[in-house]
Formats: C-alpha cells, sequence, structure tokens
C-alpha cells in the first residue's frame, strides 16, 4: 500500500506501491552498475561473448554484439521488468536504430556516469547539482571530440570498416570483408558524391564453404523460391513488376495479405461451377494486365493465387511471393528501377523496372535464391557464406555494424582515433574545464571526465590487463607525443591509433555521448516509481467508451 501520508489514495486506483528517496536513488544505481557490468565484457576485439540458451534448450544464441544480446530481454520469458533496465534497453535500440553501431559503449558508459553520480550524491550533492554540470561536461566534450577530428579519406573508410569488424569477428577474412563494405557504400553513394544509405545495402546469409568466398552482388538477392517449377530459372533483360497487392480472389490472403475482393453464398453445384468460372475470370483480367504490360518477372510482397502462376508458368513469367517486409521490397524497387504498384487498374508500362538478369540458383543444403543483377542499380546485396550457423550469424551482425559505421564517416565526414584514445583526451580537457567552474557543478565534470576513461579501462580489463598502470601509461603517452595515442587491445600495447589504423567516425562517438548522458539525466532527475495494477473493470469500461456504448 502506499506508504506516503502526503498522497491521496483515491488518485490511484487499487493496490499500489511507491518508491521514492534514498531508496528509488539506490535502485536506480544498482540496476545501472549491474547491466553496465554485464554489457563491459562484450566491449572491444577482446570481449567476451553470450551464450543466451532459450527455455527450450534447443534454441540459442552466441555473440559479443551489445544490440543482439539486449533484444533477448524482449524475445525471452527473462524480460527485464525493472524501469532502468526497461530505459537501457531503449536506449540500445534507440543508438541501433540510429547510426547501426555503438550499443555497448552506450550502456556502458551511461552505467559509468550513474555509478560516479552515485558517489557524488553520497557525499551531499543535490541530483539535479549532479546533472547540471554533466551537461555542461558533454557540451565540452562534443567540442573536444570535433578538435580532435580529421577528415576521412578513402582508405580511412577501409579503416573504419576493420575497425568495426574487429570489435566481432577476428578472422583472416577480415581485410577482404571491410573491402567488400567499402564498395558497397561507395556504390549506393554514387562514389561518395551523395549520401550513403544503409538501408540500401543488403545482407543475405547463406550456410556453405568458408567466410573468405563471400561477395558482393550488385542488385538484390530475394531468398525465396519461385511460384511454379516450371518458371524459367535465367531471364536476360527482364522487365519487373513490383506489386504490393495480392493477385487472388480468396477470402483471407494468408500473412501475406488481407484484402478479402469478394464475398458469396453457394447453395448448390451448379453454384459453385459458376463461382469458380468467376473466379478464374478475375483472376485472369489480374494476369492479363501484367502481361499486357509486358511484365518478365512478378514480385509480389502479398499472396499470388497458384492459377496466376501456372498462367505465368505457360506464359514464360517468373513469378515471386511473400517478401517479408514492405523495407525489402522498396529496397527490390530501387535495385530494379521499378515503381510499387498498389493498384493494377492503373498499371502501366513505366511501373516497370529493369534487370540485366534474373537467375534462380540452388544450394546443397536445399535452400533457393533468386538473384537480380542490375549493374546501374542503387543498391548491393552482400552474400555471406560461413559453416556453422552461429558463426554466420556472428558475422552478419559485424558486417551491419561496419556498414553503418562506414556510412557514417562518408556521410559526416569526420574520424577519431578508437582504442579509448578520445576519451582518454577529453577527459584531461574536461578535468581543465571544470577548474573555470567557480561551484559544486566542478564535481560533477570531474565525475563525467572519470565515466569517460572507464572504457578504455574496459577494453584494459577485457584483454586481461592491469587497467591502472595501463590508463597512467596512455595519459602520460598522449601528453608526450600526442592525443593520437590509444590501447591497441590486439597487441595489448599503447599505439598510434591512427597510424595502426584503428579508428572510428565522429558521428557515432558523439551520438553515445548524447544517448548516455540523457539516460543518467533522466535518471538523476527520477524521484519516485508508483507500480500498481489495473482492474479489469477499468478495462471494460475503457472499451466500452471506445464503443460507444453507456
Amino acid at each position: 500500500m502506499l506508504t506516503n501520508p502526503k498522497m491521496p489514495l483515491d488518485i490511484l486506483q487499487g493496490e499500489a506501491e511507491k518508491t521514492d528517496g534514498e531508496e528509488i536513488q539506490a535502485s536506480i544505481f544498482a540496476v545501472a552498475k549491474e547491466f553496465s557490468d554485464f554489457m563491459a565484457s562484450t566491449l572491444g576485439p577482446q570481449s567476451l561473448h553470450k551464450l543466451i540458451v532459450e527455455q527450450d534448450r534447443w534454441a540459442y544464441i552466441i555473440t559479443s554484439d551489445g544490440e543482439t544480446i539486449l533484444q533477448r530481454f524482449d524475445l525471452m520469458q527473462f524480460k527485464a521488468k525493472h524501469p532502468v533496465a526497461r530505459l537501457m534497453v531503449e536506449l540500445s535500440k534507440t543508438q541501433d536504430y540510429d547510426l547501426g553501431d555503438g550499443t555497448t559503449s552506450t550502456v556502458v558508459l551511461a552505467g559509468n556516469l550513474l555509478r560516479e553520480a552515485e558517489k557524488l550524491i553520497s557525499i551531499g550533492l543535490h541530483p539535479n547539482t549532479v546533472a547540471a554540470g554533466y551537461k555542461f561536461a558533454l557540451k565540452r566534450a562534443l567540442i573536444h571530440a570535433r578538435e580532435l577530428a580529421s577528415p576521412a579519406t578513402s582508405e580511412d573508410l577501409f579503416r573504419v570498416a576493420m575497425t568495426a569488424l574487429d570489435t566481432k569477428y577476428a578472422t583472416v577474412s577480415k581485410e577482404p570483408l571491410s573491402r567488400m563494405v567499402v564498395d558497397a557504400v561507395m556504390k549506393v553513394s554514387d562514389g561518395g558524391r551523395t549520401r550513403a544509405d544503409p538501408k540500401d545495402i543488403h545482407v543475405v546469409k547463406r550456410k556453405g564453404t568458408g567466410v573468405f568466398n563471400s561477395t558482393l552482388f550488385h542488385g538484390f538477392i530475394i531468398e525465396k523460391s519461385m511460384l511454379n517449377e516450371s518458371m524459367p530459372e535465367r531471364m536476360e533483360a527482364a522487365k519487373i513488376a513490383v506489386i504490393d497487392l495480392p493477385l487472388t480472389v480468396k477470402r483471407y490472403a494468408g500473412i501475406f495479405g488481407d484484402n478479402p475482393l469478394y464475398e458469396i453464398e453457394i447453395k448448390d453445384i451448379e453454384g459453385l461451377k459458376i463461382h469458380r468460372e468467376e473466379e478464374k475470370g478475375i483472376l485472369m483480367r489480374m494476369f492479363s494486365k501484367l502481361k499486357n504490360v509486358g511484365a518478365d518477372c512478378v514480385i509480389s510482397r502479398k499472396l499470388i493465387d497458384p492459377r496466376v502462376g501456372r498462367w505465368m508458368a505457360d506464359a514464360g513469367i517468373i513469378g515471386v511471393q511473400g517478401i517479408p517486409s514492405r523495407d525489402d521490397l522498396k529496397r527490390l524497387s530501387r535495385a530494379v528501377g521499378a515503381n510499387i504498384i498498389s493498384d493494377l487498374d492503373t498499371i502501366s508500362s513505366n511501373d516497370l523496372g529493369s534487370a540485366n538478369l534474373v537467375e534462380v540458383k540452388k544450394y546443397p543444403n536445399k535452400e533457393t535464391l533468386i538473384f537480380i543483377e542490375n549493374e546501374a542499380a542503387g543498391t548491393v546485396t552482400i552474400l555471406l557464406r560461413g559453416g556453422a550457423h552461429h558463426v554466420l550469424s556472428e558475422v552478419e551482425r559485424a558486417m551491419k555494424d561496419a556498414v553503418h559505421s562506414t556510412s557514417s564517416a562518408l556521410n559526416d565526414g569526420g574520424i577519431l582515433p578508437a582504442g579509448g584514445a578520445c576519451e582518454v583526451y577529453i577527459a584531461a580537457r574536461l578535468k581543465k574545464d571544470a577548474l573555470a567552474l567557480g561551484d559544486k557543478r566542478q564535481l560533477a565534470v570531474e565525475a563525467f571526465a572519470t565515466a569517460l576513461e572507464g572504457i578504455p579501462r574496459t577494453l584494459v580489463r577485457n584483454s586481461g590487463l592491469d587497467q591502472i598502470k595501463l590508463i597512467m601509461d596512455l595519459r602520460r603517452e598522449q601528453n608526450e607525443n600526442g592525443s593520437n595515442y590509444g590501447f591497441d587491445a590486439n597487441s595489448r600495447q599503447i599505439r598510434d591509433m591512427k597510424e595502426a589504423g584503428i579508428i572510428e567516425p565522429l558521428s557515432i562517438k558523439e551520438s553515445i555521448y548524447k544517448g548516455a548522458f540523457e539516460t543518467a539525466d533522466i535518471l538523476l532527475r527520477s524521484e519516485s516509481i508508483i507500480t500498481g495494477m489495473v482492474f479489469e473493470s477499468r478495462i471494460e469500461s475503457e472499451l466500452k467508451k471506445k464503443n460507444g456504448e453507456k
């Protein structure tokens, strides 16, 4: 029950609990530290993997990718129930959605900020004072990051891709995979003349052979079989219709669509025959419209009736149904230069796209892929090959991170030395900035600097070395030889990160700092948690209001 006598009991329906004051602060800090420590071991090239096994013991995943790990809190039975844990999960999702990389660093930094804030609050600082100091420190940190940044060259893009791959996938295949990522990014950006959109780079994986047999394909690869086995398996100079409507007259179009076209009542056999003829006529008109505009290949996100499939096969037309998502359909339409058709009555030959080649390839495990090649396409596909499923999945995640990092470096044009060099550089300058403040915010700015140094500390700890000694050596090296010096986790030594080719995009660093600050700021300003139940009677009342009932 509510323990605060000042709160009116009638403002909350049913039983509720309220946690506030020191209790809520202790809860926030404890969960944040737990989450940060849980994710810290997955940071950097020497990171450890998490083996996550679902309840049935058959489904499992092995990964060091922060976003993938945190996604399991949504998809599996052990959902994160504490609001702070939920906020951390949402923070990682936002970082991944915006920039596609840096999720682990963001969560670790947010945990470090709250860890340092707890120390300040324990000696008497008000949470608002700490938040104000953190806000000042963030502004200065972003300025110092831009001071350290340098323009990205074409060779730097390759190094950015290598760095991103290195954090999750260490193998001799890194260099050809990195070249593949750069080629893909340059292709979709018209040689760097326009912004690169990672969504234009499709990644498909298939088991078999080794990762070194992965290829970059200029066009789109569909992970589907043809609608009818007698359809052509190879077609040159194809005209392609991309449609987003079911070619069917069934009441329900399954998971692919929701378009009930006709509904009639059949009373006898004669009525059934008439109905079947009417259905056939409707389907024939749909097929004729596609054929008359010159479509050689029809690709639909929704269901295609088997009868239409047979007619397509007889006419030498390739048909594919069930493209997984509308995003995939959009990528496909860009790859072939087609308009997505949602109404057959308005279709014209101008809506069709083109492809140099449409070819079906079957793999030893009976999986089929349809390759739609177009050299002029603004969309490319990376076909990953590999042995074990979990290895191939981890390579896929690493490649997606590399694609996003390389695109960010190209689009925003700034790169920073990695390996904790940026954090040590900014921390040293924040400590000097703190001296200019004449109030208690000075302590919060210094705490922000300490939290930043938690990133290189984690890299060193994951490498099994003495983090205190390495950080002291790193500070001295930067003072004597320049700000590009950081910790190379692979060689386990302090090096010039620019010369070693260990670099990362400025935009991702900025996003990490902003996301971690915003999370810490929200939690520092949270003074109570109220939990309760919603009664069934209230749910029924709300539903009646929605339906217009009294």
